[in-house]
């Protein structure tokens, strides 16, 4: 596994995560750890969606068949 050092971290927040591990009770690399997980995810949930987004602009007005909602009420009404 990569180890990654993170330098020039101010004296406030290095003792505002070693207050918050200890009261979690764990280390601040595992603080930190779980801290760069996090973002990381969120970068990827985000840059999917950017992903989404582009897809529906670009079809856009493309779809030449019924709507979703058209379809739903179709299919009840078949039953």
């Amino acid at each position: 596994m990569p180890d990654i050092l993170v330098r020039g971290v101010s004296e406030k927040t290095a003792n505002a995560l070693k207050l918050q591990a200890k009261d979690q009770g764990v280390s601040v690399a595992d603080l930190a750890r779980k801290a760069l997980d996090e973002a990381a995810m969120r970068a990827e949930r985000h840059a999917a969606l950017d992903r989404i987004e582009a897809l529906s602009r670009e079809m856009k007005g493309k779809w030449k068949g019924p709507s979703s909602l058209e379809m739903i009420r179709a299919d009840r009404d078949r039953r």
